[in-house]
């Protein structure tokens, strides 16, 4: 059981991602997952959101700088 709520885990974090989420297949028969997200009104879920969000902004910009570091050094071994 544990180890299906580590995937459920990766499953909303793809979601929240905003990639894209493979179909589940069983027996031959294709599922289409369908699911929608709500965040309760509290403060301590406002901001538990809110920090998700900021570290895969910095996640972003991180991996944004690392490929203008590339591009850089690409460029002037020319």
């Amino acid at each position: 059981m544990d180890q299906q709520k580590g995937d459920l885990g990766g499953f909303f974090e793809s979601l929240l991602r905003k990639q894209s989420v493979k179909d589940l297949e069983l027996e031959g028969k294709r599922v289409l997952l369908k699911v929608t997200l709500k965040i309760k009104d509290t403060i301590e879920a406002l901001e538990s959101k809110r920090k998700h969000e900021n570290r895969i902004l910095k996640e972003k910009k991180k991996k944004n700088c690392e490929k203008q570091k590339k591009k850089r050094l690409y460029r002037k071994s020319f």
